[in-house]
C-alpha cells in the first residue's frame, strides 16, 4: 500500500499548512520503495521521482517545497506490491491527454487487480495508466460516469491527477484531512484501532491496532533505528519490518474465519501476516463459494473477493 499527500492552495480554508516532520518520517519508513513529488508554482508544474536509495533527496526537496506558502503539491510514498522497488516505478505515472489538457500525471494508492510480473519493471498502476487511462477521452475526470467506472476498476484505490492547470482528487472522501493536508491513508506514527469490519470498497483490513503478545518487538524497532540510514534501503526495510512485528503475533493473525461484506470467509491457504505479499486463491466465501485473494501489507490483510449477488435456480438445486 502506498500513501498520497495532497496540499491544495488553501481554498475552502484547507491547505497551506506544513507537513509535520513525524508524519514525513513515518511515511518514508512505511513506504520506502520509491517517492514522487509534483508541485505547481508561478513557473508551472514540476515533477520529480526518486528511487528507494534517494529518500534523503526526496525528503530535502519535499521540505523545501512544503515551506513555500501558497504552492500546491502532491507527494507519493510507494510500497511495492507489484514490480520492483525502483525510480521508474515511483509515482506519478504520466500520459498525454488526447485533447488540450497536455500531460496528465497520475498518483495512485491501492491495488488494481491486474496480472503483473512482481519482479519486473512494471506495476499494476503503470499498466492501468498505459492500458486503461490512455484510452479514455480528453478530460475524462470531468465526466461523472467515467470517474465512477475508474473508481470501480480501482476497487478501494485512490487517485489524484495533476495537469499544468488543475489537480483532481477522485477520492477525497476516502482519505482524511489533517492540518490542511489530505492523506490517502493512515499517516500518523501510532496505528489506529481497527476491529476488522467491512470496509465498503471491496477490501477489508484485519489486524491493525491489535498488539502482539511478543514483548520483544520494541527492542527490535530500537535496534533497527540504530542502523537507520536514509541512504541505505536495507536499513529502511529493516525498520519497517521491525515495526510490523508488533502486530505479527496477534490473535487475529491466527484467525481461520474472517468476514467480508457480511459473509463468512474461510482461510484456505496459510497466510503469514508478518510477510508482505500476495496470497492468491487463499480466501473462500462459505456462503457464495467464491474464491478471492488476500494481500498482506504492513501486517494487515486486504481481501479482494467478489460475492454473488444472487444464486441461480440451478445452483440452488445443486446446493439442495
Amino acid at each position: 500500500m502506498c500513501m498520497i499527500a495532497h496540499r491544495p492552495t488553501g481554498k475552502n480554508g484547507k491547505g497551506g499548512s506544513n507537513m509535520p516532520n513525524e508524519v514525513l518520517e513515518t511515511a518514508i519508513r512505511r513506504h520506502a520503495d520509491g517517492f514522487g513529488l509534483a508541485w505547481r508554482d508561478a513557473e508551472g508544474l514540476h515533477v520529480r521521482k526518486f528511487g528507494p536509495k534517494d529518500a534523503h533527496k526526496f525528503r530535502k526537496l519535499l521540505k523545501r517545497v512544503d515551506k513555500r506558502h501558497g504552492v500546491e503539491y502532491v507527494a507519493h510514498f510507494r510500497m511495492a506490491t507489484h514490480g520492483i522497488p525502483c525510480e521508474e516505478l515511483a509515482h506519478p505515472f504520466s500520459y498525454d491527454d488526447p485533447g488540450d489538457e497536455g500531460t496528465v500525471f497520475v498518483f495512485h494508492n491501492g491495488i488494481v487487480n491486474l496480472s503483473v510480473d512482481r519482479n519486473g519493471v512494471a506495476s499494476d498502476t503503470s499498466i492501468f495508466v498505459d492500458s486503461i487511462l490512455t484510452q479514455l477521452p480528453s478530460a475524462w475526470w470531468r465526466n461523472s460516469g467515467l470517474t465512477t467506472l475508474v473508481d470501480l476498476a480501482g476497487g478501494w484505490s485512490k487517485f489524484v491527477l495533476m495537469t499544468e492547470t488543475e489537480t483532481v482528487n477522485l477520492n477525497t472522501d476516502d482519505g482524511n484531512w489533517d492540518g490542511g493536508i489530505w492523506y490517502s491513508s493512515d499517516h500518523r506514527p501510532d496505528k489506529p484501532e481497527f476491529t476488522g469490519s467491512w470496509s465498503g470498497k471491496g477490501y477489508t483490513p484485519y489486524g491493525a491496532g491489535y498488539d502482539s503478545d511478543d514483548e520483544g518487538w520494541e527492542g527490535r524497532v530500537n535496534e533497527a533505528y540504530d542502523d537507520y540510514d536514509p541512504k541505505d534501503t536495507a536499513a529502511l526495510i529493516g525498520v519497517r519490518r521491525a515495526e510490523s512485528d508488533r502486530f505479527a503475533g496477534s490473535a487475529s493473525a491466527k484467525d481461520t474465519m474472517w468476514f467480508h461484506g457480511g459473509h463468512k470467509l474461510d482461510v484456505v491457504v496459510e497466510i503469514d501476516r508478518s510477510v508482505d505479499g500476495d496470497y492468491p486463491d487463499s480466501i473462500l466465501c462459505s456462503q457464495c463459494f467464491t474464491i478471492g485473494d488476500a494481500y498482506i501489507i504492513d501486517g494487515m490483510a486486504y481481501i479482494d473477493l467478489a460475492h454473488q449477488l444472487a444464486l441461480s435456480d440451478e445452483y440452488e438445486e445443486t446446493r439442495a
